[in-house]
Formats: C-alpha cells, sequence, structure tokens
C-alpha cells in the first residue's frame, strides 16, 4: 500500500471507506480497535509470528487506515493522521 498515491483507484476506494465510516459515525478509536483486533487474530492463528513480521502488519495496517481517514472530511481523525504518516510509521520513501 506504500504506492497508493500511485494507484488512484485504491486511494480513491480507501477514501470512499473512509467517508462511508463517517457516516456510520466512527472515530479515530475505532481503527485503532480494529488494528489490535487484526494484530491479535494474526498472533493466534500464526504462533510463529516474529516481532519484525508483526511490525510489518501494523506498518501496512496503519497505512490502509491512513488512506481511509483521509476520506472522513471531519476533524476528529486529524491525530491519527498525524500518526500514520509514512515518515511516522518508520516507511522508506520508495
Amino acid at each position: 500500500m506504500d504506492n497508493a498515491a500511485e494507484q488512484p483507484g485504491i486511494k480513491m476506494y480507501l477514501e470512499l471507506l473512509g467517508r462511508i465510516h463517517a457516516g456510520l459515525d466512527v472515530s479515530e478509536r475505532h481503527f485503532a480497535s480494529w488494528k489490535q483486533a487484526a494484530i491479535d487474530t494474526a498472533c493466534a492463528c500464526d504462533p510463529q509470528l516474529d516481532a519484525a513480521t508483526r511490525r510489518a502488519w501494523e506498518a501496512v495496517i496503519d497505512n490502509l487506515i491512513g488512506h481511509i481517514v483521509e476520506g472522513i472530511p471531519d476533524a476528529r481523525c486529524s491525530t491519527f493522521r498525524a500518526q500514520t504518516t509514512p515518515a511516522a510509521i518508520g516507511m522508506q520513501p520508495g
């Protein structure tokens, strides 16, 4: 997903998901809960999942959520946007 900007269809779809979530009154805390549940599930399903793989999953999920949040017109998710920029989550340009 680090190239979502190069794939406008993907970026537009994720932003549309953000607008849909906004209409359902989804807030920033919901994304954090979803991320934790996804990571917990991955760990439970793969007992060999190591720290590096966990960090990779977290980075992918953060990137995904960051694009979804871009579609939310409300400022309630601005903190998450700031926390999930590529630099903030340790991604190198690419």
